[in-house]
């Protein structure tokens, strides 16, 4: 389980009415995390900002530390820790990254 949403964290500590919002890595359904990940690399070009050295830090840490889950896995687990609604409010132009507002 996402350590995040373990124990149901969020859903405990929100007020009656409130939203807990997620932005995260987000794969598509049936996608593998390997091909996560090849499509995070195809936007290098678009990260003007970051010299080749900043981007392979960044690249690195992503391989190492990103576990993605996939749609279908945030509103399982959201279901799972208490929310009863889960809407999808953004989708990254990159399709890599989604928000979630959970109630």
């Amino acid at each position: 389980m996402v350590p995040l949403l373990e124990n149901a964290v969020p859903r405990r500590i929100l007020v009656p009415g409130g939203l807990f919002l997620l932005y995260e890595n987000t794969r598509r359904d049936g996608e593998s995390r390997d091909e996560w990940l090849a499509r995070w690399d195809l936007q290098r070009p678009a990260w003007t900002a970051y010299d080749d050295a900043d981007w392979s830090i960044m690249r690195d840490h992503v391989r190492e530390a990103d576990y993605p889950e996939t749609c279908t896995d945030w509103h399982r687990l959201a279901e799972v820790t208490g929310f009863h609604e889960v809407r999808e409010l953004f989708v990254a132009p990159t399709d890599l990254f989604r928000m979630y507002a959970m109630a």
